[in-house]
């Protein structure tokens, strides 16, 4: 029989989607506008250094739409004391570095990943069953593997580091459509970004994130791929 088969994307944050109409306003960034939603994002570079070993490269980003994420994220974490007061921005109404990326992991065996354009790419957990060998010698096994759900195409990969340690995310990575692996805290925060394939010596070139002790939520600093230090400062209103 003929059937017609409707995908449903996220029409929110920046993605390829969709079409913007875009305009630099000086010193603030760059605006721009979903034409199908109408949804307004703004980007505005703090800081890009030069160099081959992993520069830091990072913006602040503003959509309506990431108040899904936060209030998700913030809402089932108890990183320290204190963590509700943050509801429902960390970083100020519906702002957030370009660094700042997680996993949240729900119940329903879902996992989302919160990219650093503020896409939220959800992930399915499988199990996949795996025979090797014929007749007496066949031996089935099997591992935890994740799809990226049929409503997006982002190019993302979610993948277990370690097959025997279980489903936490501090046991997952991501790769990008660039080839850029990224690994995460026990509470799903990205804490570490880096090139693909390891130099001559084994080292890997990387940004590192750290985050305050207090709540875990905000970054502290990151280190380049040469060991250079950013240090991020916070007034009252979280800027």
């Amino acid at each position: 029989d003929s059937y017609i088969a409707i995908d449903y994307v996220d029409s929110n944050c920046a993605n390829d989607n969709f079409e913007y109409l875009t305009q630099e306003i000086g010193r603030a960034g760059t605006a721009s506008v979903n034409t199908f939603s109408r949804s307004l994002s703004l980007s505005r570079n703090d800081l890009s250094m030069s160099g081959l070993r992993m520069p830091v490269d990072t913006s602040h980003i503003y959509n309506g739409a990431f108040d899904t994420f936060f209030e998700m994220y913030i809402g089932m974490m108890e990183r320290a004391e204190g963590v509700e007061d943050m509801l429902p921005f960390p970083y100020g109404n519906n702002w957030k570095p370009s660094l700042f990326m997680g996993i949240f992991s729900t119940a329903e065996k879902q996992h989302l990943f919160f990219t650093e354009e503020g896409t939220i790419v959800t992930f399915n957990e499988k199990i996949e069953t795996i025979t090797e060998g014929e007749g007496e010698t066949q031996i089935t096994t099997t591992e935890i593997i994740f799809e990226e759900d049929e409503t997006s195409d982002s190019g993302y990969t979610l993948e277990l580091i370690n097959q025997e340690d279980g489903v936490s995310t501090d046991n997952m990575k991501i790769i990008s459509p660039n080839g850029e692996e990224m690994y995460f805290d026990n509470g799903g925060l990205v804490t570490e970004i880096r090139e693909e394939e390891p130099n001559a010596d084994g080292s890997y070139d990387k940004i590192s994130i750290f985050y305050d002790e207090e709540t875990g939520m905000y970054i502290d600093y990151i280190t380049d791929g040469i060991g250079r230090i950013y240090d991020y400062i916070y007034n009252s209103h979280s800027q």
